[in-house]
């Protein structure tokens, strides 16, 4: 099977496409649920968003996820808990099956939160 070597074999990867609700061009990322995945960064996926607000998250293994945008975010920060656990509920969840291809949106943070 085509694709990402961090996909598991067995399973497809999927596509997320996403628009953030007020256009801006930030940096956002999906956060695997499932806490064997925690700190594992073949399980992160990161993109930045368009002039509009959009943007496109591919190479997602199936699974729950929340998707997070920030005005300004440290590369990487998302891979501490300590840092996600305080904004946990200001991402968007979701779930992702095989062969799913999903559209959502969500709000970008503040800077400094």
């Amino acid at each position: 099977m085509g694709g990402s070597p961090d996909c598991y074999r067995e399973h497809a990867c999927e596509a997320l496409t996403a628009r953030l609700l007020h256009a801006a061009v930030v940096p956002v990322l999906t956060l695997p649920q499932d806490p064997d995945r925690h700190g594992h960064p073949s399980f992160y996926r990161t993109a930045v968003a368009d002039a509009n607000g959009g943007f496109t998250l591919a190479d997602l293994t199936p699974g729950a996820y929340r998707i997070f945008a920030w005005e300004e975010v440290e590369a990487g920060a998302w891979l501490d808990l300590e840092f996600v656990r305080p904004i946990a509920a200001k991402g968007v969840a979701l779930s992702l099956k095989e062969d799913d291809q999903k559209t959502a949106q969500s709000a970008a943070i503040p800077a400094g939160q």
